[in-house]
């Protein structure tokens, strides 16, 4: 006779070792951070886009400084040619 059959499939293995995986995630990042609150994640993730949006401001205004800059060049160019 040969070996007896497996019970479960290779799609129940996989399942199970995925679970396993993120429970093994979750477990370091406890032991590392402790556990996490979702209240603070909210204000962080608050902070985050405020963080974002000013640099996105930062960025525009910064771009628009550079443009004003180049055009009155420019200009200023333009005028001395004639």
């Amino acid at each position: 006779m040969g070996p007896a059959p497996r019970p479960g499939s290779m799609g129940d293995f996989d399942g199970m070792r995925s679970q396993s995986n993120s429970n093994l995630q979750t477990f370091y990042a406890n032991q590392r951070f402790g556990p996490r609150n979702p209240e603070a994640d909210q204000q962080m993730q608050a902070r985050r886009r405020q963080a974002a949006q000013r640099e996105r401001e930062l960025r525009n205004y910064h771009q628009e400084q550079q443009y004003q800059k180049r055009r009155s060049n420019l200009d200023f160019s333009t005028a001395s040619q004639s």
